[in-house]
């Protein structure tokens, strides 16, 4: 099956209502609605207000909204707020994170998932990579 094309939201383009493709979805406009997709860039420009389904997933811009994905990227310049239901997760030093990190690992096992709660008590955990100095 050949690969689906690369679906751009430009930055000066704003959607509203679901998105869903079996194809890739670079945002550097904003969305406000669900999406559903194979893999996900969000630019430094990209905003999203909903839930992402992914297999991979990559944060530069702001998300809000629960977000689900194999693998997540998150980087220094992302603004997160919702919930994160992952495999695997990569944050870089100085994201802005608000949530839970739920990992898909046990999924459909009967285990319960491990939960990681992200709070101002506990910013400073580098278990995920974060900024040592307390900012998210």
């Amino acid at each position: 099956m050949p690969d689906s094309p690369l679906t751009v939201i430009s930055q000066n383009l704003k959607v509203s209502g679901t998105l869903e493709t079996d194809g890739d979805i670079q945002i550097d406009g904003s969305v406000e609605g669900d999406i559903r997709c194979a893999k996900i860039s969000i630019g430094q420009s990209g905003r999203v207000k909903g839930s992402i389904i992914a297999d991979s997933l990559t944060i530069h811009g702001l998300t809000d909204g629960k977000l689900e994905a194999r693998s997540i990227s998150i980087s220094a310049s992302a603004q997160v707020s919702g919930d994160i239901v992952h495999e695997s997760v990569a944050i870089e030093p100085g994201a802005r994170i608000e949530g839970n990190f739920t990992r898909m690992k046990g999924a459909g096992s009967g285990k319960r998932p491990e939960v990681l709660q992200l709070t101002n008590e506990i910013k400073t955990t580098s278990t995920y990579g974060l900024d040592a100095t307390g900012d998210l």
